[in-house]
């Protein structure tokens, strides 16, 4: 959640002294360049930014640049300029300038990693914080650098975060959510999320926390799949000896075509690595009784067990996301006087992801899945033949998404699936295109 970056008061109150210590730096450098074109106007720039009169330091400084100056020096003023007005975009452009001079590049970088923390986008400040962190020759920068991605990992003490996201987008062959078969038919649809979570008492990581979650879908025109489903769940949350642990209980609840669907209890038991290290591992074990809302989901009464591990590593300006799941079912299945069919599979999942910042404001992320089924029972037929259902499904992720401002982002979704099953009617392609506007808080 990038939006509550800036609102982390120590993280403020840090980075403020930074940016004061870090930019009187470069003033004494920039009295090295007196011999510069334009000399006057960038004079003036100075003076104008020590008389705090920062409007005016960036008009001189610009004409400076304009009129032929064009040192690392004079983008890095401006750059801290430009961030003092709040204007992030020139500011970013600025100091992306300066960092293509080896001298300034880790300096650079870290005042890249305030401009994005400023804006909201804690990802982007990680990676840039991390550059320094690795490559700055400066102790002192590299302290700094470091101190910033501690407060990074830390989410605010006392503050709820949240998200919405609305949108819509199509689909070429809609997969019924009951028995998970391809219906061969394509509709528009519309889409809306929202999530909300917060402490209770104490903080997110040391406390009790809430969180809660919606989301819904509708169909232009095949409204038996319209799904609505919301969440909701308490934890406590508690730091062990290098873990952040939680453990909660979570209820959550589903319509499908506006009836009743499923009811789910959850018992939820998770682990966050919280060890300093290129890589960050979650471990997450949930236990989940479903109970069916109307006999017509009888089959789908049970219970889950789901155990997942996950690793993230944060390399430069890119995110890679390695993910294994475990799935054990244990359902009511479905039974009539002639066939039996098993709604209870073991499923093994395996993704990978990539993350990376393609251009200022423009994040890519991909994803990549293999998923096995192995049901626990033969399926018994019309004819009385028996066959166990057995799928394979590999699918593909890929989203491009544009940061509007400090809050707001337009997402664009390409998601391909192809389930090979040894049932036909199980067998499918899936293609899914989304468009959605999105905001964190």
């Amino acid at each position: 959640m990038s939006g509550r970056a800036s609102k982390s008061e120590p993280v403020k109150r840090q980075s403020g002294s930074i940016r004061i210590i870090l930019f009187g730096a470069l003033l004494t450098l920039c009295g090295t360049l007196s011999a510069a074109p334009s000399e006057g106007r960038f004079e003036r720039g100075l003076t104008a930014f020590r008389a705090g009169d920062f409007g005016a330091a960036c008009r001189f400084f610009e004409e400076a640049r304009r009129g032929g100056l064009d040192t690392p020096a004079l983008d890095y003023n401006l750059g801290v300029c430009h961030y003092r007005l709040s204007n992030y975009r020139q500011a970013r452009e600025a100091f992306e300038r300066v960092a293509v001079h080896p001298p300034l590049k880790t300096l650079a970088h870290y005042n890249l990693g305030l401009v994005a923390l400023d804006v909201g986008d804690r990802s982007a400040a990680g990676r840039w914080f991390s550059l320094v962190s690795r490559n700055s020759s400066d102790p002192k920068l590299k302290t700094l650098a470091e101190s910033q991605l501690e407060g990074l990992r830390k989410p605010p003490a006392d503050s709820w975060i949240a998200a919405v996201s609305a949108g819509g987008g199509y689909d070429d062959n809609l997969v019924d959510p009951i028995n998970e078969a391809g219906t061969s038919t394509s509709d528009w649809f519309l889409e809306a999320y929202a999530f909300a979570l917060g402490p209770l008492s104490g903080t997110i990581k040391d406390g009790v926390k809430a969180d809660a979650t919606v989301f819904a879908t509708r169909y232009q025109d095949l409204s038996a799949y319209d799904l609505t489903f919301w969440q909701g769940g308490v934890a406590i949350a508690r730091p062990l000896t290098g873990w952040d642990t939680e453990a909660g209980v979570q209820l959550e609840q589903s319509t499908l075509d506006g009836d009743d669907y499923l009811r789910g209890v959850s018992a939820v038991f998770t682990g966050d690595s919280a060890l300093k290290g290129p890589w960050q591992l979650r471990l997450r074990y949930r236990h989940t009784r479903f109970d069916a809302l109307s006999s017509r989901y009888d089959q789908l009464e049970g219970s889950r067990d789901r155990l997942e591990a996950r690793g993230r590593r944060q390399v430069d300006d890119r995110r890679l996301t390695l993910l294994y799941r475990l799935d054990r079912n244990d359902r009511n299945d479905l039974r009539t006087s002639t066939t039996f069919t098993s709604y209870s599979p073991v499923r093994h999942t395996f993704r990978g992801g990539y993350d990376t910042l393609v251009a200022p404001n423009w994040n890519l992320q991909t994803e990549l899945e293999y998923r096995t089924s192995r049901y626990s029972d033969d399926n018994v037929l019309a004819d009385e033949s028996t066959i166990r259902r057995e799928e394979d499904r590999y699918r593909a992720d890929l989203r491009l998404s544009r940061r509007l401002d400090k809050r707001w982002r337009v997402v664009g979704r390409y998601e391909f699936t192809d389930n090979r099953a040894n049932l036909d009617r199980y067998d499918y392609t899936r293609n899914l295109y989304t468009v959605n506007l999105t905001a964190a808080f």
